[in-house]
């Protein structure tokens, strides 16, 4: 149903598009996708922010890494997200290390029973655990107590905010080269990022970073430095809060008397936007 919605308004969001002076994305491959659809308006590039570090930290302080290896995948249960197939594909997996778990944080009841119904063919349910729709806080402990976030998505991902979270924890992630993913992991950097739909690949790197601890901490380091660098508070909002100034004083230059006295209905700026949220 959300595909079929999402076909008939296409058009029409993409013609909406048009009506703004200022568009902000969060990735490069989202501002090739706008000038695609627009044919060449270039959208301007904005740092997503990755959350505050003192709530990060307030929810992780406590946490520990459990014993056993946990893989941990975080999104909406559904197709595009790849939890499906990643199961399936790990249940080999699950019988050769009867210490793996693997934990699923999201919500979606139709596509949970059918991963429900694989665990219960397979009897591996005790090694799957289905976590559910999970508040910021409670996903932050999550991503702390997992060994390693697997990103397993199907879809070519606009952004992506796991990869921020996981490193905010303090875990490394692994993740097919999707959409903007690519641009928020370091392939053996600052994680490891593989062919979209490998399944062999994707399992090799998992278990190579279940092996090797050195490696985990060097690449979860490494992405907490990024972290810092590309998507902190304070460079976020700096960014954001620029975008906004120049907006506003475009159009402010670009009024006529005529136009400054007249109503319109639509937003002109990022921050007509903002006043209207």
């Amino acid at each position: 149903m959300q595909r079929s919605l999402l076909a008939r308004t296409a058009s029409a969001r993409q013609a909406a598009l048009k009506d703004y002076d200022e568009i902000a994305v969060t990735s490069r491959f989202l501002t090739r996708q706008i000038i695609k659809v627009t044919s060449g308006i270039k959208p301007t590039l904005t740092p997503n922010f990755a959350g505050h570090p003192e709530t990060v930290y307030s929810a992780i302080g406590h946490i520990a890494q459990v014993q056993h290896p946990t893989l941990l995948v975080i999104g909406s249960l559904n197709e595009a997200k790849g939890q499906l197939e990643f199961l399936r594909s790990g249940m080999s997996h699950l019988k050769e290390d009867e210490r793996l778990q693997i934990h699923f944080a999201g919500r979606g009841q139709r596509l949970q029973r059918k991963m429900l119904a694989v665990c219960e063919e397979k009897a591996v349910v005790d090694r799957v655990e289905f976590r559910g729709f999970l508040e910021r806080e409670e996903l932050y402990a999550a991503i702390r107590e997992a060994t390693v976030v697997v990103l397993p998505t199907m879809w070519e991902e606009p952004f992506g905010r796991v990869p921020l979270e996981a490193a905010a924890c303090g875990r490394p992630v692994i993740a097919y080269a999707s959409g903007g993913i690519v641009e928020l992991v370091a392939d053996g950097r600052t994680g490891l990022i593989v062919p979209k739909g490998d399944y062999n690949a994707l399992w090799a790197g998992i278990h190579k970073l279940l092996s090797d601890g050195v490696m985990r901490h060097r690449l979860a380091e490494a992405a907490r430095e990024d972290l810092s660098t590309r998507f902190g508070h304070e460079h976020c909002l700096s960014a954001f809060s620029e975008l906004i100034r120049s907006s506003h004083e475009f159009t402010l230059n670009s009024l006529t008397d005529k136009e400054q006295g007249a109503e319109s209905s639509k937003p002109s700026t990022v921050l007509e936007l903002a006043k209207q949220g």
